[in-house]
């Protein structure tokens, strides 16, 4: 088997695609989370989040410094709030690099997986760059591959564990990827040209960036799943 990642020839690993912390809050008291996607049939309980052998060890270890990293900033540093009131939240003191690593890292393998969940997401040409990007450790500028992230709130509390199937839409010519974890809305604008009104809100070299309110509620992609997912069981 041939590692998605470095290409070598190398046994695989049983890799993840969002990162498992990021399961914590969507699991019940037998540790399993609900996985819905949009095809019918497919709603069931998993212990492990969304799993494929993809990546050799080295490459895992690679992935798992980015984890490591960003699980201790996020959460054991309460970088994430447990309520938010206001209309934005600013976050300061991340590592730039490991940060983006992380993000882009994520992006990338669900464009390299097989699993349903993430069908939505192919980039192309850009998935040869994100590759190259990986490789040498290389996060790039703020202004290429960057997103706006949207903290989920229901009233005041953050819905941390909430994910759900990624989608993509177009901005202008720009293919603009959203994922659900980590108690965020990650909005990836994946273009060899920015968004220029985004670019305020992305991350900063210097580790800091805004992160707006977002009311469950009124979450567009939310209420389309519910709908369609309703539909589905009405059929059923």
């Amino acid at each position: 088997m041939t590692c998605a990642l470095c290409h070598q020839p190398k046994p695989l690993c049983d890799s993840h695609i969002i990162p498992e912390f990021f399961y914590r809050g969507a699991y019940d008291e037998k540790h399993r989370a609900l996985e819905l996607t949009r095809d019918r049939g497919t709603e069931r309980l998993v212990q492990k989040g969304y799993r494929e052998p993809l990546f050799c060890a080295d490459c895992e270890n690679r992935f798992s410094r980015y984890e490591t990293y960003f699980k201790r900033a996020w959460y054991d540093e309460s970088r994430l709030p447990t309520r938010l009131d206001t209309p934005e939240h600013r976050v300061t003191g991340l590592d730039y690099q490991l940060t983006r690593l992380l993000h882009l890292s994520i992006i990338w393998r669900a464009s390299v997986s097989s699993h349903s969940m993430f069908r939505s997401v192919r980039l192309g040409p850009h998935e040869s760059i994100l590759r190259a990007m990986l490789l040498t450790d290389n996060p790039g500028s703020h202004d290429r591959y960057h997103w706006v992230a949207q903290i989920l709130v229901l009233d005041g509390p953050v819905l941390d564990g909430f994910i759900m199937e990624p989608t993509v839409r177009k901005h202008g010519p720009r293919h603009v990827y959203t994922f659900t974890y980590g108690g965020c809305a990650w909005h990836f604008v994946i273009s060899s040209e920015p968004v220029r009104d985004w670019l305020p809100l992305a991350l900063q070299h210097d580790g800091s960036q805004i992160l707006l309110r977002q009311q469950l509620t009124k979450d567009r992609r939310v209420l389309d799943f519910l709908v369609d997912f309703l539909r589905r069981q009405g059929a059923a």
